[in-house]
């Protein structure tokens, strides 16, 4: 049987064959738990969208090396989370610093990283060569660590767009894996066969 993981998909979030993973949806805490309910090598895909910057570097290096254990030689593992590289340059002209302030929290950009943001709870962040590295650290070879694009994964089945609803005044995801905004990362790393 083959298992399949999303990460942090949110309480409406649906797709067929899939386990989804998620704090406000079972109350499942990746920062406590990581992936302990599965055996090494036991699961063939897994997706986090706009997740990992939701939990403490320390975290989501440990929650990186758990979802390289867990995966199954060949197995894939596609992520999608903003791109600091980008929000740096958005923050750097002036008619846009506002909407970083409020997207990324004022005491950020303050020089106090520490400091949780109020808004959106993003307690780290990252570029295309931070998360390569953090992924290389985990155990996936540098050559199997691929930067991707949109609807682009290298496993067919992750290549849907997301669905969308409003769900109590709030826009979710029902189904499907990206999201085509600008300033995300898109990377995916293969576990060594």
């Amino acid at each position: 049987m083959s298992i399949k993981l999303n990460l942090g998909g949110g309480k409406t979030w649906h797709e067929e064959g899939w386990v989804n993973l998620d704090r406000g949806l079972d109350g499942y805490d990746l920062s406590d738990r990581l992936l302990t309910p599965f055996g090494n090598g036991s699961v063939d895909l897994i997706f986090t969208a706009h997740c990992l910057e939701h939990l403490t570097f320390e975290n989501a290096a440990l929650l990186l090396v758990d979802c390289h254990r867990v995966l199954v030689p060949g197995g894939v593992f596609r992520l999608v989370l903003p791109d600091m590289n980008d929000v740096a340059n958005i923050y750097l002209t002036e008619e846009k610093r506002e909407k970083v302030k409020i997207w990324f929290g004022w005491d950020y950009y303050m020089g106090h990283s520490s400091t949780i943001n109020k808004v959106h709870d993003h307690r780290s962040h990252y570029t295309h060569t931070t998360l390569r590295i953090a992924l290389w650290l985990s155990g996936f070879g540098n050559d199997h660590i691929i930067v991707s694009s949109p609807l682009q994964s290298m496993e067919p089945e992750m290549r849907k767009p997301i669905v969308l609803a409003d769900v109590d005044g709030y826009i979710k995801a029902q189904s499907g894996f990206d999201n085509m905004g600008g300033g995300q990362i898109y990377m995916e790393a293969q576990k060594d066969a």
